[in-house]
């Protein structure tokens, strides 16, 4: 298939879908004169913005999901992708089960501008984004912050994976209401399968479905998340995302930033509208200056770790996931993809970071935060003229006596993947004349 014909496929698919929104739209969104709930469309939105039809869509990718369907099946070959009995059974799988799941999706999200439409209209003030490069301690610091749940409020992994909307959201807390009163079966099953399940992606990244994690996820209904290169390892057909700012069409940016803005007012009308959005993704490092355009009065958190430690530990857990849904050809691919995309993502961002005013953004240093947590979060707060609550004082206390218990289990080797402690500091020359850092990080032998 051509590009030509993809996009054209893609418009036809475009058009016909924005018909039935449209449609959907006018024959259930409308309220009556005086009612305390939706505008009609077309009036003023959250933040003073014209929402004329925008609020309800979902911005689909169908130029990315047109692609890499047509890459899987006709052009991978001799790739990473290439087309043995596991990867055969993963496609037929993927569109038997999330293809559909994600269009139920889809519907309960468009579901929420009928029955909620009132959280259109939360204000998102001082969203707190967690960037910098894999790896670098951004998923610990996130849980320890989330903790503080009168200041933030984040989306749990289940939310994220199997229940972006606000009436999913509401269905399944009221399911677990009725469970705990039939004494918890359901609860104690599923979490004994968690442990099964995530068992071995563990040693890589702890997964608990009631925690908070990357909301990146929170753009596969949309089939944009970047996650998507793990069962689809195209590396080219996700630059735009990795160098988002850079390379995403304008047009693209505003949808998808939209599209996240939506996302994050479902999780503060669900958890308090008056709370500070708390997020984590590697991929937001690429995205500062959208998010900025967006949410001015943004703060960033940026954790910085060792090159030496970052990229190995980036392509031992990135290899892990790509082997879950493909044969790969090599052990450890797309070496000099990762190192360009994590350069990326020091340099850039922090450049960045820089020109924004001092009290939007902090950085944090991976061994002050493994060495000394409290301290890292009291400076946190401090920088941003946040509040720590006596519940919190006390909650921080019990993360830090888990932290000193942990020990990583994630172990990787330089020289199985080909690289060099000397050429990664070549490659990061700017990253090490700015930065210090020590050698109680260094797990790369």
């Amino acid at each position: 298939m051509s590009d030509a014909a993809i996009k054209w496929t893609e418009i036809t698919l475009n058009l016909a879908y924005l018909l039935t929104v449209w449609g959907l739209v006018a024959a259930m969104i409308r309220r009556r004169p005086g009612s305390t709930g939706d505008r009609p469309i077309g009036e003023r939105d959250d933040a003073g913005s014209h929402c004329p039809g925008r609020c309800a869509m979902i911005p689909f990718n169908f130029r990315l999901f047109l692609r890499l369907t047509y890459l899987s099946w006709f052009q991978s070959r001799g790739t990473q992708a290439r087309l043995t009995r596991k990867r055969v059974l993963f496609l037929l799988s993927f569109y038997a089960v999330f293809v559909p799941w994600q269009l139920v999706n889809g519907f309960f999200l468009l579901l929420d501008n009928i029955l909620f439409p009132s959280f259109r209209r939360v204000q998102v003030k001082e969203p707190v984004f967690i960037v910098g490069p894999p790896r670098s301690g951004s998923t610990h610091l996130l849980r320890v912050l989330a903790r503080d749940d009168e200041t933030f409020a984040s989306a749990k992994l289940w939310e994220l994976l199997l229940a972006p909307s606000i009436t999913q959201r509401k269905i399944v807390r009221a399911l677990a209401t009725l469970d705990r009163h039939l004494g918890g079966p359901a609860r104690s099953w599923l979490f004994a399968w968690q442990e099964r399940a995530f068992q071995e992606a563990g040693t890589y990244h702890k997964i608990r479905l009631q925690e908070p994690d990357e909301d990146e996820l929170s753009f596969l209904p949309i089939f944009s998340a970047i996650h998507l290169a793990f069962p689809f390892p195209f590396l080219e057909e996700f630059a735009r995302y990795i160098y988002f700012d850079q390379q995403a069409p304008l047009a693209e940016r505003e949808r998808f930033m939209g599209f996240y803005r939506r996302l994050i007012q479902r999780t503060l009308y669900l958890y308090g509208p008056t709370k500070r959005y708390l997020s984590k993704t590697p991929a937001n490092s690429g995205r500062v200056d959208s998010l900025h355009d967006t949410f001015p009065d943004a703060k960033f958190i940026y954790t910085n770790r060792d090159p030496a430690a970052v990229l190995p530990s980036t392509l031992s857990l990135f290899s892990f996931q790509w082997g879950v849904f493909s044969d790969l050809l090599e052990p450890y691919p797309f070496r000099e993809e990762m190192l360009e995309m994590t350069k990326h993502w020091y340099q850039y961002t922090i450049q960045r970071l820089e020109q924004m005013p001092a009290d939007s953004h902090t950085m944090v240093m991976y061994e002050d935060l493994t060495s000394d947590l409290e301290q890292t979060i009291t400076d946190i707060y401090a920088t941003f003229d946040f509040d720590v609550s006596p519940a919190y004082a006390q909650a921080l206390e019990e993360e830090v006596r888990k932290a000193r218990r942990y020990t990583s289990t994630h172990h990787y080797s330089l020289k199985e993947m080909g690289l060099t402690r000397e050429r990664i500091e070549a490659e990061y020359r700017d990253v090490y004349a700015r930065y210090e850092f020590g050698k109680r990080d260094q797990r790369t032998d």
